[in-house]
């Protein structure tokens, strides 16, 4: 292969490679059907399917999504659930949940140390006391009782 084609094969190969980068984007009217999904019917009256992916926007024909059927009249998202690309996620109360089983406390230098048992091994992390999370702070308060109930005894 001489120099000149190979320079044709590269040329070739960068505008395939931009061509599969380019980006799809939504239609103008697209009705959002669901969570990260829209319907669209074009100029030719073909139904699309449009859904946002983590890897960017997919577009199927409505005829071949397996779930076409769901497919129909807009949809609100309920109000107790968070949209994800992944699918819906129940929301919790974070003052509502417990701390957790594995979440140990230490106060060291005016500084709280946290530890958690992982599938991954323990996770370590140091938080001032001014800049808790709820679960951090529930956790602090419980040790703090305990303490208080064993000086008691």
């Amino acid at each position: 292969m001489g120099a000149s084609e190979m320079r044709k094969t590269f040329s070739l190969a960068i505008v395939l490679a931009a061509a599969l980068w380019a980006a799809e984007k939504l239609p103008a009217g697209a009705v959002r059907t669901g969570p990260y999904t829209w319907r669209h019917t074009d100029k030719e009256g073909k139904v699309w399917i449009y859904r946002e992916t983590p890897f960017g926007l997919m577009k199927q024909d409505a005829r071949y999504a397996p779930d076409a059927a769901d497919h129909g009249a807009p949809v609100e998202p309920k109000k107790d659930y968070i949209e994800t690309p992944f699918g819906n996620m129940k929301v919790q109360d974070l003052e509502k949940r417990p701390a957790g089983p594995a979440l140990r406390v230490r106060e060291e230098g005016g500084k709280l140390h946290f530890e958690r048992e992982t599938p991954f091994g323990v996770q370590k992390w140091t938080r001032d006391k001014t800049m808790l999370t709820p679960e951090e702070k529930k956790a602090w308060e419980q040790r703090q009782l305990k303490e208080s109930n064993a000086e008691k005894r």
